[in-house]
């Protein structure tokens, strides 16, 4: 059994905050990039939907633009619930689709 003196523990050099070594194919972290191109196309997104409020405008009465608004969200909603749906049945029937087990 070997015994660690007091005097060895301070004798040895104190840990480096150096950083580990990588991988030969590491890449400096990404993050920074998918920000930028998470902001950029939730950007463009939001000038989308706004965008074809605006070409209404243009094209028809004010009134037909308020309809349009006021029905937008809820064919929005309507298609979250299908998209959830899907999401969860469609892995379920592929599934039994591939051990050809329809009942």
């Amino acid at each position: 059994m070997t015994v660690i003196t007091k005097a060895q523990i301070q004798a040895q050099p104190p840990a480096s905050n150096a950083p580990l070594p990588r991988p030969s194919g590491w890449k400096r972290s990404t993050g920074p990039r998918f920000a930028l191109l998470n902001l950029f196309t939730s950007i463009t997104g939001t000038m989308i939907r706004c965008f074809d409020t605006l070409i209404l405008i243009f094209m028809v009465s004010l009134d037909i633009v308020a309809v349009y608004n006021a029905m937008l969200p809820t064919a929005l909603i309507l298609s979250y619930v299908g998209a959830a749906f899907s999401a969860v049945f469609i892995p379920m029937a592929s599934e039994r689709w591939a051990k050809q087990n329809f009942s």
